[in-house]
Formats: C-alpha cells, sequence, structure tokens
C-alpha cells in the first residue's frame, strides 16, 4: 500500500470527481481485493511547497471493512454480445472477490463489442446486490446501448499520394457505414502490414454530433522512418 501510494505523489491533485479523484485513488488497492465498503474518513488538506504549481498535503483515515465475495455474476445477453461471448470474456466470476478492477475487465469487451456496432453512446450498467450478513454480492449486467453512429466524413493528413492510395485500397470503413472505432484503432496498430504505410504512425480525432448520431473522423499520419 505504501509503494502504491507513493506512485501517487506528482499526480494532479482531483478531488470530488468520479472514481478518477483522489478517494478513489487511494481506495483502488482495496476495492481490487474485494472491499467495496472501504472508505477515508476525518481528510485533512494542507498546501506544501511543490516544484511546480500547488502542492496538497492528503490525509484521511482509512476504514476498509471486509471484503466482499461475488456470489453470482450474470449478463442480460443481447444480439451485440450474447451468452456465450460473456462466458468467454468475462474476468470476474463468482467465490472470486469483488474485485472492481476484474469488474471493469468484465465490462470492457462488451463496450468494444457495442462500439464495434456503432453504439458510441452505449454504457454498460453493472446492478449491484449486496448481502452484508454474507459478505457477497451478486452483479447482473445490462447494456443501455443508445443510438447507432454513422461516419459522416474521413479525413486523412500526412500521406503522398503513393501511400494514400495503399491506405484506400486497405480502408474499409466509408462515409455512411456504421461508425467502428474500435476498427479504426486496430488499422492503426496493425498498417506495419502495409509496407508503405508502416512508415507511419497514426493518430485519429473523432467528432461526433449527439443529434445527428454522426461522426467526423480525421486520421494524421507522421512519417517515422
Amino acid at each position: 500500500m505504501a509503494t502504491y501510494l507513493a506512485k501517487l505523489k506528482g499526480l494532479p491533485y482531483n478531488e470530488g470527481l468520479t472514481d478518477g479523484d483522489i478517494t478513489g485513488q487511494m481506495l483502488a488497492p482495496w476495492r481490487n481485493l474485494g472491499y467495496i465498503t472501504a472508505k477515508l474518513e476525518a481528510p485533512s488538506r494542507s498546501v506544501v511547497p511543490a516544484a511546480r504549481g500547488v502542492g496538497v498535503a492528503y490525509t484521511a483515515q482509512l476504514i476498509a471493512g471486509v471484503p466482499y465475495t461475488v456470489k453470482a455474476i450474470a449478463w442480460e445477453p443481447t444480439a451485440v454480445y450474447s451468452a456465450a461471448d460473456f462466458a468467454r470474456d468475462a474476468k470476474l466470476h463468482a467465490g472470486q472477490p469483488a474485485a472492481a478492477n476484474l469488474l471493469l475487465e468484465t465490462e470492457a469487451p462488451i463496450l468494444k463489442a457495442y462500439r464495434t456496432h456503432g453504439y458510441m453512446d452505449a454504457v454498460i450498467e453493472s446492478g449491484l446486490t449486496t448481502d452484508d450478513a454474507a459478505h457477497t454480492v451478486s452483479y447482473t449486467l445490462h447494456a443501455t446501448p443508445g443510438e447507432v453512429y454513422q461516419l459522416q466524413s474521413l479525413s486523412v493528413v500526412g500521406l503522398p499520394p503513393d501511400v494514400q492510395a495503399e491506405f484506400d485500397a486497405a480502408w474499409s470503413m466509408k462515409a455512411g457505414d456504421v461508425y467502428n472505432e474500435p476498427y479504426i484503432t486496430k488499422f492503426i496498430q496493425n498498417n506495419t502490414a502495409m509496407r508503405k504505410l508502416s512508415a507511419y504512425a497514426g493518430a485519429y480525432q473523432a467528432s461526433a454530433d449527439p443529434q445527428k448520431h454522426t461522426v467526423d473522423l480525421t486520421l494524421t499520419f507522421t512519417r517515422f522512418r
């Protein structure tokens, strides 16, 4: 724990905004061990000298509680992500500690599947039921998909004509197609398979219109060899 807390030193101070704040950061090791009721009490803060900006010294008392075990975890299957998909991908299972990180790793491939089908606003919700006497939890995961997004426009920056031609031959997502975010990252990671494009590092910027459910995509390539 001391080693983990030492790694937090020097990070931007963030209090009160999601689980990425100081409370979430400090409780993460415990929540990953199943201490779902762990909390910090009597926090104190003081300003201290810092190499840049303003430093904050933060102390609090940890009330860890007891670890909880997963009694059951289930997914409400859909056409996008089946029961078989869940059985294959799930990282959190009955009998294991109720580890927050493993729950997130279980949700990640579900969200990826929805993003592959254009559901850019998809949210995976983990319905939680606790048995405080037995110190167990049950999860029922389900998706709130939102609307399907389409690719409205594609701009490619940084490629000379011959490399652009190689890109055009390999790239399959066109304007009007369902927007597939995982396809973009996979394409960029695998562009080493293309002789000319392999000399370029790729990055992308997506601008979504939540009213029209469209995305304008810009791919930027930089030659590195």
